[in-house]
């Protein structure tokens, strides 16, 4: 019987048919360039990184000379960018290895660098060295004191990890997260993002062509907008208008349409709550003021994404273009470091457009579903003792039965004549004697 496996003589053997012994250094891949970075600033990175990370896991960070800038997209609707700029950072080295001392790049020497993260596992990893720094009083001290925590962030180029080490007094960690090549446009390119013009096919605002642009309270928008979420909003219609009103010259209005209907949200007019509102016209060139009235159509399932980050911060600039681009853009400062700008986040994300139409007119006015010049004021004296209310009807529509757009007026009581003056001289010495005025349930 023949065997099927001969066994290997070691008199047979010849070296030369094994095959050549590579050093393991040609296996590693050569390093394009060298970045290192350091800051105490832990917190402010894990706060800026919790704001985009319910947009998508995966994100582009982009490393150039001006400082570090994650971009996100979701669905090709929605992307959020966060500029970090490199004053935050006691130390930021980027050199390029066919650049010169100077920095001076050469024709062929890309002017940032691309790479793909997990920005869940980058978030948790900050988050986790921020809680390592919270205030805690030290033994033998009177005072509680903070823990510094430095971090330090360094990558080499295509092929190797990023690597984020964190130091405190007590221990150094340094974690390495792979890197990837993520198929997305930076819409921005090699250039400066602060510089750049955007291209017209990209998902980004145009400021030439700007719609109007409002600057308003973080807190009560983020009120409003968890409001939206428990009525299970399903679109969502931003009404802006500077024209003269029953609440004062400019208004936002927030129209949620849903499964029971549309329910209207009115944003506070105040200075301090509403500081800017501002509507252009379309022109060529730098944008004009007019007085006009625009209506957005939103989706409320992107919309809803950018909640954790207002919730956060102060102040929000909210913009749209005559593309059909909608922008939220956000300011988080850092209290820790005083001369910080800030860091910049901007969500930009496409209106939804009816069928046969742009989205962008108000020829289907929906916030005049909702009649605004039928209303009450009441006005209660500073003296308990006295109990009295006066109510001044504003303006009343005294058609019930008429072909007019669905209004508050429809639940007024209508007046009937038939009623006994014994009956109505009852319900008053019950109203007097209780020292109140009866409130109705729809006005």
């Amino acid at each position: 019987m023949s065997q099927l496996f001969m066994p290997l003589s070691q008199d047979n053997y010849e070296p030369s048919l094994q095959g050549p012994q590579l050093p393991a250094m040609q296996l590693q891949p050569q390093p394009e360039f060298l970045f290192a970075a350091a800051t105490s600033q832990v917190s402010h990175l894990a706060d800026v990184l919790t704001l985009i990370s319910a947009i998508d896991r995966h994100a582009l960070m982009i490393i150039s000379q001006y400082g570090i800038t994650f971009f996100l997209e979701y669905n090709h609707i929605l992307n959020a960018q966060v500029s970090v700029d490199a004053s935050l950072f006691s130390a930021f080295e980027y050199h390029w290895l066919g650049a010169d001392l100077d920095g001076n790049f050469s024709e062929n020497v890309p002017k940032n660098v691309q790479l793909g993260i997990d920005v869940h596992r980058l978030t948790d990893a900050f988050a986790a060295a921020a809680a390592t720094a919270v205030t805690r009083l030290k033994k033998g001290a009177s005072t509680a004191g903070v823990d510094t925590v430095l971090c330090y962030i360094k990558y080499r180029g295509d092929g190797f990890p990023l690597v984020v080490e964190f130091e405190d007094r007590l221990m150094s960690e340094q974690i390495e997260f792979s890197t990837f090549h993520l198929d997305i446009d930076f819409p921005y390119g090699d250039e400066n993002p602060e510089l750049q013009s955007q291209p017209d096919h990209s998902l980004t605002i145009d400021h030439s062509r700007l719609q109007f642009e409002v600057i308003l309270q973080s807190d009560i928008l983020a009120n409003m907008l968890l409001d939206l979420q428990n009525l299970n909003t399903e679109d969502l219609f931003v009404f802006v208008s500077n024209k003269r009103g029953v609440s004062g010259p400019n208004h936002v209005n927030f129209v949620s349409k849903g499964a029971i209907g549309y329910l209207k949200l009115i944003f506070p007019s105040a200075r301090t709550m509403l500081q800017k509102l501002e509507i252009y016209k379309d022109s060529e060139g730098e944008p004009v003021q007019t007085t006009d009235s625009i209506l957005s159509t939103l989706g409320f399932l992107p919309f809803i994404r950018v909640f954790r980050a207002v919730k956060l911060l102060s102040k929000c600039k909210i913009m749209k273009d005559f593309n059909g681009v909608f922008l939220i853009q956000l300011l988080c400062r850092n209290t820790a470091a005083k001369s910080y700008p800030g860091t910049l986040i901007a969500f930009n994300m496409l209106e939804k457009s009816e069928i046969g139409g742009t989205g962008q007119t108000v020829d289907i006015d929906i916030d005049s579903l909702f009649d605004d010049e039928v209303y009450q004021v009441r006005e209660y004296n500073d003296n308990p003792q006295e109990g009295t209310t006066v109510s001044r009807e504003v303006q009343e529509n005294q058609v019930f039965d008429s072909n007019e757009p669905f209004s508050y007026a429809a639940f007024r009581r209508r007046p009937s004549n038939s009623e006994s003056g014994s009956k109505r001289t009852r319900m008053e010495g019950e109203s007097g004697a209780t020292g109140s005025t009866e409130t109705p349930l729809f006005l």
